[in-house]
Order: C-alpha cells, then structure tokens, then sequence
C-alpha cells in the first residue's frame, strides 16, 4: 500500500506539474489579446488575469463538491479556526503570489516560470524553521535540483533590459509567498476535507482581487471589458479548468516536487 501511495504520488504530482505548465501558457496567452494587452499597467493587468482566473477555478471547484456532496461542510469549515488558516494562506498565495507570478511573466516571460518553482525551497526551509521538518536527502536533491534548473533556464540567454530583472525579482517574491502558503496551510489541509480547503482558498483569492484590489488599483473597467472579451476569456476560462485539474493532482498547482516531498 506504502509503496502504491508513493506512485500515486509521483503520477499525481508529474501530471499537477504539467497541468501548471500548460496553465502558466494559458494566462500569458490571454495576457497577449485585447483588452489586456492594450494597457500598459503590467501590474493591473495581472491582478485582472488572476482574479478572475482564481475565482473561474473556485467556481469549477464548487461545481465539483456540490457533486460530491460536500458543500455542507464549507459554513463550518470557514468558521473553524483550520479554516481561517486556509484564508491566510490564500492572500499570500492568492493576491500576492499569483500577482507576483503573473507580473513576472509579463516582465520577464517564460524565464519568471522556474524561478517560481522554487517555492519548493522556501516551503521546505519555512517547514524545518516552523514546524521542525526533518529534511530527508531525497528533498536536499530535490532542493539542488531545483536551484539547478532555475539557472540553467535563466541564465542561458541574455538578460535584455531592466524590466526581465525586475520579473524575476517578482517570481522571486511569489516563490516565498507560495512557501509561506503551504506551511501555514498544511495545517489547515491536515485538519478540513483537501477539496473543501482549496475550494476556499481559490474562491477567497479571486473574491479579494475583484473586490478590493482591482477597485484600489483602478482596474474595474478593465475588469468588466475583459469579461466580455471572447478572446481573453476564453484562454482564461481553460486555465481555470486547468488549474482545477492541477490543484486536484496536486493539492494547489506547485511543481511536481512538492507532492514527491509529501510523499517521502
């Protein structure tokens, strides 16, 4: 049984690994069409891409647990102190981290992808400082393995203006966000149902970029004219779906090292 949990595992976390990939290409398409590519406000833009693709994937998500019957437990699950774990977690990983993640592609492009990837460093030193985590080598390799595939991505091409720094610096600080996220979240998944946690987590994100920070940062008009865009929403619309097939795979749409690490 140990032994087929640990292929499970691995499957599950190859599969959420490329599911987050074709995800990540999906809302840099939408980020190219009109109304989105038209303004020049990197940062707007981005928050309109994640909100309403975080909220797309906690509808899908709601969708699915009324089906499975489990919509019951969210009133008590958002009340319960697990549960205002998980909505900590999301505005780290939600607002911030997506954000972040999202600027940094439209800064640096594909480049912002494995610098993001090492949110499985972050999340592994935040857990060994927190929450007294043992490493294991297979995760010290893991680790290097990372780190190794982040410069053999970045640094083979020319760095060709100040914008691509300031991308990587972006996924950098969505990389620590996301780190930040699984520890404080970990508990909060450990105690309530794993779709139930996420559903909140996803729909608590995208509700708190649509409903606060878009109007703060003056993107309500480009929220609404993007909705009814075909083109954008579209792409928009298949990464929600994908994102919920990544966070099914792998509890959230992390790189496939993260489910390989809980499954150690």
């Amino acid at each position: 049984m140990d032994k087929w949990k640990k292929k499970m595992g691995i499957l599950m976390g190859l599969g959420s690994g490329m599911a987050y990939g074709v995800y990540s290409t999906f809302v840099g398409v939408a980020g190219t069409k009109s109304p989105l590519s038209i303004v020049q406000n990197a940062l707007v833009v981005a928050m309109v891409i994640c909100g309403i693709n975080d909220f797309l994937a906690g509808i899908f998500l709601t969708i699915y647990n009324a089906k499975q019957k489990k919509l019951n437990q969210m009133p008590g699950a958002v009340g319960s102190f697990a549960g205002k774990m998980v909505i900590l977690a999301s505005l780290l990983g939600g607002p911030i981290a997506n954000g972040a993640y999202l600027l940094g592609i439209a800064l640096a492009g594909a480049a912002a992808i494995p610098i993001s990837a090492l949110n499985v460093i972050f999340g592994t030193i935040f857990a060994r400082i927190f929450l007294k985590q043992k490493l294991s080598k297979r995760v010290g390799l893991g680790m290097m393995g990372c780190v190794i595939g982040a410069m053999i991505i970045n640094f083979s091409g020319q760095i060709q203006s100040k914008s691509f720094l300031l991308g990587v610096f972006c996924a950098l600080i969505a990389a620590i966000c996301w780190g930040l996220e699984g520890m404080i979240s970990s508990f909060g998944g450990s105690v309530l149902d794993s779709d139930i946690a996420v559903n909140i987590r996803e729909l608590v994100s995208g509700a708190t970029i649509i409903i606060i920070l878009l109007p703060l940062l003056g993107g309500g008009k480009l929220f609404f004219s993007t909705l009814v865009a075909v083109s954008p929403m579209f792409f928009l619309v298949l990464s929600g779906l994908v994102r919920r097939l990544a966070i099914c795979c792998g509890i959230r749409p992390m790189p496939a090292l993260v489910v390989l690490w809980e499954c150690r």
